[in-house]
């Protein structure tokens, strides 16, 4: 039978998400709901690929290679594997390396036909491209914190790009001390979205198609002044958004989303911006 695997680096994912949703990196800051964040991930990817999952690989460091509460209670998670690498000097150590063997023997062994892969790291690349030689598709999974967080060579080498919102991440990660926050977060970045949405439409409807062209020309950056309306906008209907890096960050997507869609989103002007270069398909979910 036909599967998928699932592979993410905890490294990536909490550096990423966190700065996004908590507006922090420190893992000692952050919260997580692991068993409904997995539980998610491995929706998605079955969703998107059609296909049962062989099981998902969790890549992650810790010191003296002896697990922490966090990671012995993501091992027993059904259908996971804990991979665990060094930390030296507060830096992973091998777990790019761990996470290319597996790829690669699980290709090599036609265990999986599908990888999902989240991370950013170049490193990554060379096992990427040994399992797609071998026969298996690889979509890689990013986080769109509104700047490219993926090395530009992974995203091209990879069959097929996702991006996973602020709104997918906010569900599961948050600061800690914050964790009865979640569900009203997860209102206010749907609110965002549509405040957003609502900028982006007024925009259509007023600039000159000359014009929505060079914006979509710019992506991923807004202009200033711009920028600034966006979030006045979003102030107005949610408040103050100081220290709410997430609900920022869905307005901006909020934005891109609705202007890309726009009728202009077809002409020469609207081009995939860095955090989608050539070779991938942006998908953003």
């Amino acid at each position: 039978m036909d599967r998928y695997g699932l592979f993410v680096d905890a490294g990536y994912l909490f550096a990423e998400a966190g700065g996004l949703c908590a507006g922090t990196k420190r893992r000692s800051e952050l919260r997580c709901d692991d068993a409904g964040l997995v539980e998610e991930l491995r929706a998605l990817a079955g969703r998107h690929s059609g296909l049962p999952p062989l099981r998902i690989y969790w890549y992650d460091g810790a010191r003296d290679a002896v697990p922490t509460v966090a990671q012995r209670r993501l091992a027993i998670l059904p259908d996971l594997k804990l991979r665990l690498g060094r930390i030296v000097r507060l830096t992973q150590k091998g777990v790019d390396s761990l996470l290319v063997s597996d790829l690669i023997t699980l290709a090599h062994e036609r265990a999986i036909v599908t990888a999902y892969v989240l991370t950013g790291d170049e490193d990554v690349r060379e096992g990427i491209a040994a399992a797609q030689a071998l026969g298996v598709r690889v979509v890689l999974v990013g986080i769109d914190s509104g700047v490219p967080n993926q090395a530009r060579t992974l995203v091209r080498e990879a069959d097929e790009l996702i991006l996973l919102e602020a709104a997918f991440w906010a569900r599961f990660i948050g600061r800690v001390g914050d964790a009865g926050k979640t569900d009203g977060e997860a209102a206010a970045l749907t609110r965002a979205s549509r405040v957003a949405a609502g900028v982006a439409m007024k925009l259509l409807r007023d600039l000159p198609p000359e014009r929505i062209q060079e914006l979509l020309a710019g992506h991923p950056v807004i202009p200033s002044r711009l920028d600034a309306r966006l979030l006045r906008a979003g102030e107005r209907a949610l408040g103050s958004l100081r220290d709410r890096p997430g609900v920022k960050a869905e307005l901006r997507a909020g934005f891109w989303r609705e202007l890309r869609s726009g009728p202009l989103a077809g002409t020469g002007g609207a081009v995939d911006g860095p955090s989608r270069p050539a070779g991938a398909t942006g998908r953003i979910v």
